[in-house]
């Protein structure tokens, strides 16, 4: 597609908006694949999250050293999501993407994205595939790179439109690009520290949003030696998602309880767990696909 083009630059303009706080070591590769993009109409926001004053000093040393880069200095920290929505009301371009400071960004990604939504404008968000990488090969990483080729090869064509697509399967949030226009009616949940990527495009697809998920790759997702998120969190993720009545196919419902019992067991409430995976059974189908998922991750 970006052969057929003649000029690049007549392609509107795209706001890259980047959080980062209290982290400095992969801030330098993240701008840099931003910068290496084969698009050049586009603005980064290096949006500090409140950072320590050391961490912060640091930040803006490396973001200087950028020149399509400005920085944005929050307060206080107040999480990812009140940092992109920070990013989303100075942004000045047509479209939208969301970079998490220790992710890269393929060069063609955003040529690719734009020339399809500028030619296909009923269409308001285009999601590429992620590839997961890491510098320290382990067997949690080997496993978790199994389970999201499955994942991927398995869902990610599939419309987004389809029962728990963006349960099972949610692409990285920097591999999507968004026409800005969305966000005039939506924002990233600020009382949310877990799910926040997924609660918000369920909350577009629910409000007619439209999707197109693309057979290209739109950036790496970095996966860190020692990462864990607070079960608590995981679980206040899926008590928000189950309050708002968006989910009703069976499917949907059935998977939901099945992430609160794998959570839910991680706490190690096993009584409760069983509790959720008994709702499972509504939807058989679910405990099929996540054995077969589980299976393909282990081997």
């Amino acid at each position: 597609m970006i052969d057929s083009l003649n000029n690049l630059n007549t392609l509107s303009r795209v706001s890259i908006i980047v959080t980062v706080y209290n982290r400095v070591a992969f801030l330098k590769a993240a701008l840099t694949s931003a910068c290496a993009q084969v698009l050049t109409r586009y603005e980064i926001l290096v949006i500090d999250d409140g950072s320590d004053k050391a961490q912060a000093a640091e930040i803006a040393a490396i973001v200087a050293g950028f020149d399509p880069a400005k920085l944005i200095r929050l307060d206080k920290n107040g999480g990812v999501s009140a940092a992109r929505n920070r990013g989303i009301e100075v942004a000045t371009g047509d479209y939208l993407l969301f970079l998490d400071d220790d992710d890269w960004l393929d060069e063609h990604f955003l040529s690719t994205a734009v020339l399809y939504l500028e030619q296909q404008t009923a269409v308001d968000v285009f999601i590429a595939k992620t590839s997961l990488f890491s510098e320290h090969m382990s067997d949690r990483f080997a496993r978790l790179q199994r389970y999201y080729v499955h994942l991927q090869e398995r869902y990610h064509l599939q419309s987004a439109n389809l029962p728990a697509y963006f349960l099972i399967y949610c692409p990285a949030i920097h591999s999507m690009a968004f026409r800005k226009g969305l966000f005039q009616q939506h924002r990233f949940p600020e009382d949310l520290s877990y799910g926040e990527d997924r609660y918000l495009l369920m909350n577009m697809r629910k409000n007619g949003v439209i999707f197109h998920s693309a057979d290209v790759v739109g950036g790496s997702y970095r996966i860190h030696q020692q990462e864990s998120v607070p079960v608590v969190r995981q679980l206040d993720f899926i008590e928000k998602l189950n309050r708002t009545g968006w989910l009703s196919s069976p499917y949907e419902k059935a998977y939901l309880h099945l992430l609160k019992g794998y959570f839910l067991i991680r706490a190690g409430h096993w009584l409760k767990a069983l509790g959720s995976f008994f709702f499972t059974l509504q939807s058989p189908r679910v405990i099929g696909e996540a054995l077969i998922a589980f299976v393909r991750s282990r081997f």
